[in-house]
């Protein structure tokens, strides 16, 4: 299935249209004037893969958006949130303020969204990479509960990655080692953990290692006996089950005591 995404103009003349393939995962148009992955560059907005303020509308779900931001992922945004904070390569104001999609009405998209609860707050200001490919993510909301939604590195019919986030927390809830809490879900039809937050943003103090400036040793140095405990527990697990991709920035402090492990999905021992 073809959906239309944005026309190719030149001087407000229409020279084409991409459309994205879902079988096939990628943008293409008949004319040649684009490479998979990249939207074109048009004489109203730009719609470029490394800017992550502009998306292109591509279809809707009841009364929110589905956009990509120049490559070839959609997300469900709602409206208000597309209005506030992006810049939209196909919509404009018209005189009663309600917005026109450039490009004609948008098609339905909701079955590519089974997971309604699912609803995005935001981007990350840059995603993961890794040896192993692209791990995107991003802030939503599940049941009234902020997490990050993370999808594989993998290919979409490999995913050993999520599956390890939940084997690594069962394996710590039984150990009694701290550790995020995390659910296995579906968006847009690919598979993706969703990791919840352990902590207030209103009232508490986020800090990973990287962020306070301080060495590893001078941070242990400053905890309690009882965070001294914790953290080496904590190192254990990550020992044992060979965790390849712990760093200065997935290990962190909230109100200088240490915050459960997160961000587990990178190991080799199981």
């Amino acid at each position: 299935m073809e959906i239309p995404v944005c026309h190719i103009t030149e001087y407000n003349t229409i020279k084409g249209t991409i459309v994205y393939n879902l079988e096939s995962d990628s943008f293409s148009d008949k004319l040649g004037y684009i490479a998979d992955r990249t939207l074109p560059r048009q004489d109203y907005f730009t719609c470029a893969v490394d800017e992550t303020d502009i998306c292109t509308v591509v279809g809707k779900v009841k009364n929110n958006f589905v956009v990509c931001f120049g490559d070839n992922f959609l997300y469900y945004i709602p409206e208000d949130i597309i209005l506030s904070r992006y810049r939209v390569s196909n919509l404009l104001l018209v005189d009663d303020k309600r917005q026109q999609c450039i490009d004609g009405s948008l098609k339905d998209l909701s079955y590519l969204f089974e997971e309604n609860k699912i609803r995005f707050i935001s981007m990350l200001k840059e995603q993961q990479a890794s040896s192993l490919g692209l791990a995107r993510k991003f802030f939503a909301e599940y049941d009234g509960k902020v997490c990050i939604v993370k999808f594989s590195k993998h290919s979409n019919k490999e995913c050993a990655d999520l599956k390890n986030e939940v084997t690594y927390k069962q394996i710590a809830d039984i150990l009694g080692i701290p550790c995020c809490s995390v659910k296995l879900s579906s968006y847009y039809n690919r598979p993706c953990i969703l990791s919840f937050f352990e902590y207030d943003n209103s009232r508490d103090v986020f800090m990973s290692f990287k962020s306070t400036g301080l060495k590893p040793s001078e941070i242990y140095l400053r905890l309690s006996d009882e965070e001294k405990w914790k953290y080496d527990r904590m190192m254990l697990l990550d020992y044992i089950l060979e965790q390849g991709d712990r760093h200065f920035s997935n290990i962190a402090l909230v109100n200088q005591d240490m915050y459960p492990l997160f961000d587990n999905g990178s190991y080799s021992c199981l």
